[in-house]
């Protein structure tokens, strides 16, 4: 898999985007605010999760989609 950029939530936490139009993000507590006390899941995306979300209008409504 091929990483072709990287950014990070406002949480701090990694986006990963993939040549082929994915994108994997980390899912668990801030790692600004001094909380990460350890990552809780992994959120796959088959587009970018700037499409998702404009497609199904929030993050939880666009889970398992």
């Amino acid at each position: 898999m091929k990483v072709v950029e990287r950014k990070y939530a406002d949480s701090g936490l990694p986006i990963f985007y993939f040549a082929d139009g994915t994108a994997l993000e980390m899912r668990g507590r801030s790692i600004i605010d001094g909380s990460s006390s350890g990552m809780r899941d992994w959120m796959f995306y088959t587009t970018t999760p700037e499409k998702c979300l404009k497609l199904y209008g929030s993050d939880k409504n666009s889970w398992g989609k």
